[in-house]
């Protein structure tokens, strides 16, 4: 699968898939340009559809400028089009962290992805190989 490029004004409003819209991922800063992976989104629509609950994306894509400004890592797969910070209603990060790691979410690979644990929030990734993180305060 591939990152595209979408624009916040012409796109914002487009489905890409059931339950999420392109301007979904945009970046906090602005700007116009949103890259945004397919396998992201089909990862994400299986999260949405296994626990059967909206999933909120706190930060999708980040320009380069915006992700050191909130103090992402200078190789950050949000910068790529390739990440997602979520919420899922009624689930802890904790909880999703383990559901997806775990392998109990049908059309989500975890073999292939970054997934990272933090107090407020989960971040997953399809950087095509295995990666695992948590946050300050949390263990996994």
């Amino acid at each position: 699968m591939s990152v595209k490029t979408y624009s916040r004004k012409t796109d914002a409003r487009k489905r890409i898939a059931k339950n999420f819209l392109v301007g979904e991922f945009a970046c906090h800063d602005g700007a116009d340009k949103i890259l945004l992976s397919e396998e992201l989104v089909v990862a994400l629509q299986a999260i949405r559809d296994h626990f059967g609950a909206p999933v909120k994306i706190t930060s999708g894509y980040r320009t380069p400028y915006w992700n050191k400004h909130v103090g992402g890592v200078s190789n950050s797969q949000h910068v790529l089009g390739k990440a997602a910070d979520i919420n899922v209603d009624g689930q802890t990060p904790m909880a999703l962290y383990r559901a997806i790691d775990n392998g109990w979410v049908p059309g989500v690979c975890p073999t292939v992805m970054g997934l990272g644990v933090y107090l407020s929030f989960f971040h997953i990734d399809v950087r095509g190989q295995h990666a695992r993180w948590s946050g300050k305060g949390v263990g996994v």
